[in-house]
């Protein structure tokens, strides 16, 4: 069983993605606090002018220690959101080429952690590449297991054998830990390509050019 577990993105660049194709299951890890400037809700997308702009989840102010999985939209969000939409020049070409990722992208009727892992999901469709994913707050994790013991509890739990990682978390985890555990410790080679969101590579490429990339880069 190989396991990767990441907090969710908000329509991640095509990097990450990559760990939904080099793994068994993927974990949603929303029982952590959600950290702020972060890409949990925001991306980069190009404007009607050309440039890469911040497109930004419209989240509710919340205390700072609030969870990712108890993130909640703003009152007026849904208002807000179809006039914000319209400054991104990619999701006009994701409106005409795919309209079911287009309108998932716009409605915001579920919590903000379930609305990105159903953009992320609609998305996995369209690049033909696996979803398998689960969340770790359906763990009930104990406060007191963190970092690296958090990390491994869910692998444990999950009878992974091996944990895949993108390439910048060397620093965080110590591979003779895993190992006593019984778990192979791997990362992924740096990403070669954009670091934008993925959503600006479907509006330019087809899928197919996409998906290659990425299982190139395992």
């Amino acid at each position: 069983m190989k396991i990767s577990i990441m907090q969710p993105n908000f329509l991640p660049y095509s990097g990450y993605l990559r760990l939904l194709c080099a793994t068994d299951l993927f974990v949603i890890y929303n029982c952590v606090q959600f950290p702020r400037r972060s890409w949990v809700h925001r991306n980069r997308l190009k404007t009607k002018s050309g440039a890469l702009d911040y497109l930004t989840m419209p989240l509710q102010k919340q205390p700072m220690d609030t969870v990712i999985k108890d993130l909640l939209f703003r009152e007026s969000a849904q208002d807000e959101w179809h006039d914000t939409l319209k400054r991104y020049s990619a999701l006009s070409v994701i409106e005409q080429k795919y309209p079911v990722l287009y309108n998932t992208i716009r409605d915001l009727k579920l919590t903000p952690c379930d609305y990105i892992v159903n953009c992320l999901r609609e998305i996995c469709h369209i690049l033909a590449i696996p979803f398998n994913i689960t969340y770790s707050a359906s763990l009930n994790i104990p406060a007191n297991i963190k970092s690296q013991d958090r990390i491994l509890h869910i692998a444990s739990h999950f009878q992974a054998t091996e944990y895949v990682n993108a390439s910048g978390g060397r620093a965080l985890y110590e591979e003779n830990v895993f190992q006593q555990r019984g778990i192979k410790l791997r990362f992924l080679p740096d990403y070669n390509g954009e670091y934008h969101s993925i959503i600006q590579c479907l509006a330019e490429q087809e899928p197919t050019q996409i998906r290659d990339n990425l299982y190139s880069q395992l």
